[in-house]
C-alpha cells in the first residue's frame, strides 16, 4: 500500500488528518491522492502522477466543452450575465420589484424590549 505525507489539514475518508502525519493511503477507497498529499514510495508517486494526467485531462475536456463561454474574460462575462437578466425579465420570467418596496421592513420587538427591524 503506497505510503503518503499529509501536507496541510485534510479530510480523508470522515477524519481530519493533521499535517505531517504519515500513513498507508488506501487509493480504492478513498479515490486518486491529489496535492494535499506528499508520496514517500514509489507506489504512491505512481498515484500522483495517475491524478496529475487524469486531471490535465478534465480540464482539456472542460476547456473544449466551454471554448464558446465568457466565463475567462471578465467584461464578456459581465456582458453575458446582463444579456440572460434582460432577457429574463423581457420573458417575464424575473421580476425586478422596486426598491422601495424590498427596503420595507416590519417592526419587531428584540429580546431588550426596543423596537427594530427586519431585513427580509
Amino acid at each position: 500500500m503506497p505510503k503518503f505525507r499529509v501536507k496541510e489539514l485534510s479530510l480523508i475518508g470522515n477524519e481530519l488528518v493533521q499535517p505531517g502525519t504519515v500513513g498507508d493511503y488506501d487509493a480504492s477507497k478513498y479515490g486518486l491522492p491529489a496535492g494535499n498529499l506528499e508520496p514517500l514510495d514509489e507506489e504512491g508517486q505512481a498515484l500522483c502522477d495517475e491524478y496529475e494526467a487524469s486531471n490535465t485531462a478534465r480540464i482539456k475536456a472542460l476547456a473544449a466543452a466551454n471554448a464558446t463561454s465568457a466565463v475567462g474574460d471578465p467584461s464578456e462575462f459581465a456582458t453575458a450575465v446582463a444579456a440572460a437578466i434582460q432577457a429574463l425579465v423581457a420573458s417575464g420570467q424575473l421580476q425586478l420589484a422596486p426598491a422601495r418596496k424590498a427596503k420595507a421592513a416590519a417592526a419587531v420587538a428584540t429580546a431588550d424590549g426596543t423596537q427594530g427591524e427586519t431585513l427580509a
